[in-house]
């Protein structure tokens, strides 16, 4: 680690509980799936995170070891009706998922179809979930302040736990969520939602950045660099 950065959280194992350890390749197969749960059991990360059609094997993998299983529905555009986006949440449910994450149809948002698309999905989205844990996924880079901050009670009204800043998809492809934004959305949400950022971090300093700046969990496939980054790490190297 940088002798210039001062970790927060203090300590690895502190870091991995905020940590939910992602896969969400096109090409994930059954070894990587065994691995990513292997891998989460290892470094004391308490989710794994997967594409719906991965759930039902990362569940058999990851339930032995007590760890949970997230699906991501709807990964990565979103651009589906809500009617069906349910039908994905309740396969996932069906296969083992303990966790919700979903991406929102953010061009329905910006077009200003809320009543139409926004609040229904949100809203299913909650109540197909039957008191699992549920992270609304967007991508607060293409929203302006007042839409960040509407769309941060929509989803306290709805009753989701988190809302995600991005998808990480396709890095390049839409601008990156800056600190100006994160610091916007994180004052909307204070103490009702918690704040996800999900994606690569590279460097993993910029981890210890973001929960400083006040997001609550990191949905990455980065978890080995983040937690090499603490000198007293087993595996660091």
């Amino acid at each position: 680690m940088s002798a210039n950065i001062d970790p927060y959280p203090a300590t690895w194992h502190e870091m991995a509980s905020r940590i939910e350890y992602a896969d969400l390749r096109i090409d994930t197969q059954e070894r990587d799936l065994r691995l990513l749960c292997l891998e989460a059991e290892k470094y004391r990360i308490p989710v794994v995170v997967v594409n719906p059609v991965n759930v039902g094997l990362a569940y058999q993998f990851a339930q032995p070891c007590g760890i949970k299983v997230a699906a991501a529905v709807s990964y990565p555009v979103g651009a589906y009706i809500p009617q069906s986006k349910m039908v994905e949440v309740e396969d996932a449910i069906t296969d083992g998922a303990e966790i919700i994450y979903m991406v929102m149809a953010v061009g329905a948002y910006l077009s200003g179809w809320i009543d139409l698309f926004t609040r229904p999905e949100i809203t299913s989205l909650v109540q197909v979930a039957g008191g699992r844990p549920t992270r609304l996924i967007t991508e607060a880079s293409v929203l302006n302040k007042d839409q960040q901050r509407e769309l941060c009670r929509i989803a306290i009204e709805a009753g989701v736990d988190d809302l995600v800043l991005c998808t990480g998809f396709i890095p390049g492809k839409l601008p990156p969520v800056s600190d100006e934004q994160i610091a916007n959305i994180v004052e909307a949400a204070g103490k009702d939602i918690g704040i996800t950022y999900m994606g690569e971090i590279d460097p993993p300093e910029r981890a210890f950045e973001l929960i400083r700046m006040g997001v609550t969990r990191l949905c990455t496939p980065s978890t080995r660099g983040i937690l090499a980054a603490y000198p007293d790490f087993p595996w660091a190297a």
